[in-house]
């Protein structure tokens, strides 16, 4: 009987399934095995798929492979999303796409293009969007059936992206971590809940983590979170979840909302290289930027590129494990890099926000219209006497408000990894990537109110969105390289290249229209090559 023999693919991550048949080898005097491939192994169900099947007749909503044929005489706009084609390729996303969805991947890229094209409107405008355009699919998805494909974008299917995505480019570079919230009038979505909307919508909401690249600024990886899960609680499941993928050294930019002592001993355990802002108000910070406060602003430590000063201390980390296989806790002294900042612009417009928040409280008790939020702030910089000449006078704690004038102008930020301040500062910088990226997650691709009912129609509306988002992040990067920003807008070099029109007969080559000069430079600073035919 045939044994059967398990063996992942390296550079996929797929793993296959062979049947492997034993026999004596009168050559070699020695027992070989003849393999036969079975099939692929489904990472969810370890369900054996198989890779051939009898031929059956085809469906005529499902995509052929190979380049679409020309069937039908007709000139469709072809410009941007020839561009995006080239983008494919460029990042592997059309690839590693076939790869994991092969008969639905055309349609999966023809609605991220019509996303990114016709920004802020609903799928249901597709149709009239594919009939006069070209496209990877080729044909109309009516609305019936990009709900049938949205709901047919497996988690498996996802996860396997991700891991092909994240090959590319995950353990060259640091990688922003954030998360947002989405609102939503769903009562259907079971991870809808109230929670702290960054938005200030009065919305039930569901939360988006996502993983930025920092140098190939684009993105690899996004997970949907319950509405009320606070971003510090996350951390610990995007390690699992790391691990899962088979990435073993990632480095994370964190901000201080996920600041805890638990997540940074995770990211020690785990082996992970981070960068996280942390708040002074901290023990270990506060201690040694009490130490070094004036020393920091010498002049030695200026940087004119930043108008800051910038100051490094190798600290050591109280590093804790908690083993319940053993009933203990291990604790051991990691190495840290604090990293100091002490801004002077920074410094004055805090103290103008804070100066002017006190000239709010002390007109509310003057006035005798207090606040009942603000009360511990009057408690705070305030104190109140009477007396029988001028009555109720406010007098300020001017100690308690030199004391919290005392740290405006720093902030800081922690490093198993980056020694040199200005170099964490660069990078974490960077990490407004992804507050752009959300940006166009809600506003361009219309993702700002979830307009689905059901949890596999969500799952797959945010797979594609997220699609069009690797698109848009890879345009964006290449226009602030060529400074294209300073005399466009994204949707007008858009538009521009909208305009190149394409000629489709049956049984002839595609002929594209003409191009101006203008329009051949945007596809260079782009990062394309012109269609041959415009060469």
């Amino acid at each position: 009987m045939p044994a059967i023999v398990y063996q992942t693919n390296k550079q996929t991550g797929v793993t296959y399934a062979y049947e492997s048949v034993s026999h004596w080898d009168k050559d070699k005097r020695q027992s070989r095995a003849r393999r036969k491939c079975i099939g692929r192994v489904d990472p969810e169900t370890n369900e054996i798929i198989p890779t051939r099947k009898k031929a059956e007749p085809r469906d005529t909503e499902q995509p052929r492979r190979g380049p679409v044929p020309i069937t039908r005489t007709s000139r469709s706009f072809y410009g941007a999303t020839y561009l995006f084609d080239q983008i494919g390729e460029d990042t592997g996303v059309m690839e590693d796409l076939k790869t994991c969805f092969p008969e639905s991947y055309r349609q999966i890229l023809s609605l991220a293009y019509y996303l990114i094209l016709e920004d802020r409107n609903p799928l249901s405008r597709f149709p009239r969007w594919a009939s006069i355009h070209r496209h990877p699919y080729g044909e109309v998805i009516s609305s019936q059936r990009s709900s049938e494909l949205l709901g047919s974008i497996t988690e498996g299917a996802r996860q396997r992206f991700f891991k092909l995505q994240g090959k590319r480019r995950v353990e060259r570079e640091y990688l922003a971590y954030d998360s947002t919230s989405i609102s939503s009038y769903s009562k259907s979505l079971r991870q809808v809940r109230y929670g702290h909307n960054k938005d200030h919508d009065p919305l039930e909401q569901i939360n988006l983590a996502l993983l930025f690249g920092q140098q190939s600024r684009l993105p690899f990886y996004y997970r949907k979170l319950a509405g009320n899960i606070p971003d510090v609680k996350t951390l610990r499941k995007l390690l699992a979840n790391m691990n899962t993928l088979g990435y073993e050294r990632i480095k994370v930019v964190l901000d201080r909302g996920f600041f805890s002592a638990t997540n940074v001993n995770d990211m020690y355990h785990h082996h992970m290289k981070f960068l996280i802002a942390a708040k002074l108000s901290l023990k270990i910070v506060q201690t040694h930027l009490d130490v070094v406060r004036e020393k920091m602003r010498n002049w030695t430590y200026y940087h004119q590129d930043y108008q800051l000063y910038a100051f490094t201390l190798p600290i050591t980390w109280d590093y804790a494990q908690d083993r319940p296989y053993r009933g203990d806790t291990l604790r051991a002294d990691r190495r840290m890099y604090l990293h100091l900042y002490y801004s002077p612009d920074r410094a004055l417009e805090d103290e103008k926000a804070f100066n002017a928040r006190l000239v709010n409280l002390q007109g509310e008790l003057e006035s005798g219209e207090r606040h009942p939020d603000h009360e511990k702030q009057y408690a705070k910089y305030f104190e109140m006497k009477s007396t029988p000449v001028h009555g109720i006078k406010v007098m300020a704690k001017e100690d308690a408000i030199m004391e919290a004038k005392r740290n405006y102008g720093y902030f800081a930020m922690m490093s198993n990894e980056i020694k040199d301040p200005v170099e964490a500062l660069s990078i974490y910088r960077n990490k407004d990537l992804v507050e752009k990226a959300f940006e166009n997650l809600k506003d361009r691709l219309n993702l700002r109110r979830l307009a689905v009912s059901s949890e596999q129609s969500l799952d797959g509306k945010l797979f594609v969105q997220f699609i069009a988002l690797i698109y848009l992040s890879y345009i964006t990067r290449k226009m602030q390289e060529n400074n294209l920003f300073k005399d466009y807008t994204m949707q007008e070099v858009l538009d521009d290249l909208d305009m190149i029109e394409c000629f489709e007969v049956p049984g002839q080559k595609l002929q594209v229209g003409e191009a101006t000069k203008h329009q051949m430079e945007l596809f260079a600073k782009l990062g394309a090559t012109p269609p041959a035919s415009l060469q």
